[in-house]
């Protein structure tokens, strides 16, 4: 939402009541709601979740996956080309629980799993020994993790993700969201990385994705 401005006379009251969005809920506020008008600007922030979200979990975890499984854009949303293979251990970065008790674990970029306990089960600890410098582990929660350093390529290819949605991108592996490109778009790939069992591609001066999102 764009900023939304309230302007009075100096020593006037205010208060203020949170803007409504649809589908989300207000979670908090920070800053005066309420309060006098004064020659000094003040500001307030909102902060909302979707409706639908019940918990949110930053800490990581791990998925053994027994059966192959899809993977989705987001919570409840649309089944991508991410399909994961059983006797494979995958490191989660965040977790949902949704109102309905469902859990929803993100792997790594736009990838989401819902959790079946008769697909997989859930580890608290890696069960496999890696290499320190290959560890996986969220950047902006570790931002001394080594990333090793990417292989310059010069490959054409077209974002391979869910019709009429946008690919969001990353400023590294694991890193933060700083962009999006919309889906079916040709792209020049510019570099490549392997962390763990992932690969992610430099897309321009735009972002980094996974491969699987990307159709060669």
């Amino acid at each position: 939402m764009r900023p939304a401005f309230i302007r009075g006379d100096i020593g006037t009251r205010f208060e203020l009541n949170a803007p409504r969005i649809p589908d989300y809920s207000l979670k908090k506020a920070i800053g005066p709601t309420r309060g006098t008008f004064s020659a000094k600007q003040q500001k307030v922030t909102y902060y909302y979740r979707k409706s639908r979200w019940k918990h949110v979990d930053h800490n990581v975890h791990y998925l053994r996956v027994k059966f192959y499984s899809l993977s989705y854009d987001e919570p409840e949303g649309q089944n991508v080309s991410v399909t994961l293979s059983p006797d494979t251990v995958w490191q989660t970065f965040e977790s949902i629980q949704m109102i309905n008790d469902e859990w929803w674990y993100n792997i790594g970029g736009n990838s989401w799993v819902k959790f079946d306990e008769n697909k997989m089960e859930l580890l608290e600890q890696n069960p496999y020994k890696f290499d320190e410098k290959f560890l996986l582990a969220p950047i902006q929660e570790d931002p001394e993790l080594h990333i090793p350093e990417p292989i310059p390529v010069s490959i054409t290819a077209i974002i391979n993700f869910v019709p009429n949605k946008k690919l969001a991108l990353y400023d590294r592996p694991f890193g933060r969201k700083i962009n999006e490109i919309d889906n079916n778009s040709t792209v020049l790939v510019t570099a490549r990385n392997r962390v763990g069992d992932m690969v992610w591609f430099k897309i321009d001066d735009l972002g980094w994705t996974i491969w699987e999102y990307l159709k060669f």
